[in-house]
């Protein structure tokens, strides 16, 4: 908004000229101080646009991105009293705030395995270094949890091998040098290998940092901390298109909703919006169109395709069911397809939801099934603040699946009411699409700190990373 007035300032002074009465214009000094605030904000405008992203890693550009945001304001130079108190102040609350993001354990392996950083991230070198300790332990513990693994596999092959082979020599010079190799030595030659290569920066259009393949991750431990979210942002976006479906105004009827038509037309929204736009020719025998006359057949399979498509765009646009009755769109249809009348209301809310939920719901269990995600959980409501929160999980693609939605009506807003939610919405999410997740974000900082134990073990098998973000507005 300030960048805007300055561009239309010429403009607006001549408007204001031609006005009878006008406003009180600003001073030469006024201009000066808002051409001093645009340089100094410019570049956390656009941080917060590139940590707010959806399809590439952004937990790992945390570092470096301050650190760039710091040496850029400092650079500047404002001419105006205040644009210099502004100065002071954005540098004094970045220190303040972000201090000990550097240091912290998720982020610092993070940045490190980003091939686009590693150590040259950090603006402080100790603490690239202790980021390589980091994952140089948590390499040795996979390594050695595998190697420990094969070794069982193996002796068990040879102890049911009976005869001799010319080959016996050789394997168990082979099997020395594996004794030979420690998990340790394995760990270091696999790190030095990724720090010694090449630091790979590529820029897509509009200046978005993306991952080459020569460069990507290929790693289990890299894909676990790149697919963290650096923001709550990608999910309120997803739990506010939610909402929208959720609001009474979007149901057939106000007094009496069909039941779980919400959580259906959420998951149903979402998948539609990922699903790719199918170009299948027609199968012979379905159509038979007639010059002379406007008469067309429509088979039963057909018809029945034709009334799912029209539902999944009425549940991924968020339109209105009523507006399938209404005489335009029905001419339309019967324009495109000469007999054919659309379905009504009752089918929309009725078979067609069950049938497209179930479609949307196996579509995402076939998407989702064996991968590592992180799961986000926001608020305690949506955006028409009524108790209905939505758990989301993240590939490591970067795309936003919808999990699960939550009536939070008549629940206590505390620490123990949050894990019960998060441990119920992780369960769910390994029943219902067969996905592991292995970090959990949410804005209720307070509540994760009280019952921060409890956090960390709402899986029984292992410890999950848990994120704790202010809301980025």
């Amino acid at each position: 908004m300030v960048e805007r007035l300055l561009q239309i300032k010429v403009p607006l002074a001549v408007a204001l000229a031609e006005i009878h009465n006008p406003p009180e214009a600003l001073l030469p000094s006024e201009w000066e101080v808002i051409a001093d605030c645009v340089p100094l904000l410019k570049p956390m405008e656009d941080m917060t646009t590139a940590l707010s992203g959806e399809v590439y890693p952004t937990l790992s550009m945390v570092i470096p991105m301050l650190r760039g945001l710091q040496y850029t304001i400092s650079n500047k130079d404002p001419v105006s009293l205040d644009g210099m108190v502004l100065k002071t102040a954005l540098i004094d609350s970045i220190t303040k705030r972000f201090a000990s993001v550097e240091k912290s354990n998720i982020p610092q392996k993070a940045c490190f395995l980003d091939p686009r950083f590693k150590k040259a991230g950090f603006g402080i070198e100790a603490n690239g270094k202790q980021a390589e300790q980091r994952v140089l332990s948590e390499l040795q513990s996979i390594v050695s949890n595998k190697k420990i693994a094969t070794a069982a596999t193996t002796s068990t092959a040879l102890s049911t091998a009976n005869k001799s082979s010319i080959w016996d020599l050789f394997d168990a010079k082979v099997q020395l040098f594996k004794v030979n190799e420690t998990p340790s030595s394995s760990s270091m030659i696999l790190l030095r290998q990724y720090s010694s290569s090449h630091t790979c920066l590529e820029k897509k259009k509009k200046g978005v940092l993306v991952i080459t393949e020569e460069c990507s991750a290929r790693t289990g431990t890299a894909r676990k901390y790149l697919c963290i979210p650096a923001t709550s942002v990608p999910s309120e976006r997803l739990f506010s298109k939610a909402g929208l479906i959720a609001n009474d105004r979007r149901r057939v009827d106000v007094d009496d909703p069909t039941e779980g038509s919400t959580n259906k037309s959420l998951t149903i929204e979402h998948a539609a919006k990922k699903q790719k736009v199918e170009q299948r020719a027609l199968k012979p025998g379905s159509l038979m169109f007639s010059r002379d006359t406007d008469a067309v057949f429509t088979s039963a399979s057909y018809l029945k395709k034709l009334n799912e498509q029209i539902a999944k765009f009425f549940f991924a646009t968020n339109t209105l069911f009523r507006h399938v009755g209404h005489v335009e769109f029905v001419k339309l249809c019967q324009l495109l397809r000469p007999g054919y009348s659309p379905p009504s209301e009752k089918m929309l809310a009725g078979d067609l939801l069950d049938t497209i939920y179930e479609q949307a719901t196996a579509e995402s269990s076939e998407i989702l099934s064996g991968e590592t995600v992180t799961m986000s959980l926001n608020g305690w409501s949506n955006v028409h603040n009524e108790p209905l929160i939505y758990a989301s999980v993240i590939t490591s693609s970067g795309e936003n699946y919808l999990a699960s939605t939550i009536d939070t009506s008549g629940n206590p807003h505390n620490s123990d009411y949050l894990c019960t939610l998060a441990k119920q919405s992780v369960l769910e999410c390994k029943s219902k699409f067969n996905a592991t997740v292995r970090s959990f974000v949410t804005d209720n900082i307070a509540n994760v700190k009280k019952n921060e134990r409890s956090f960390l073990n709402l899986t029984s098998r292992r410890k999950l990373y848990i994120t704790a973000v202010r809301p980025m507005y």
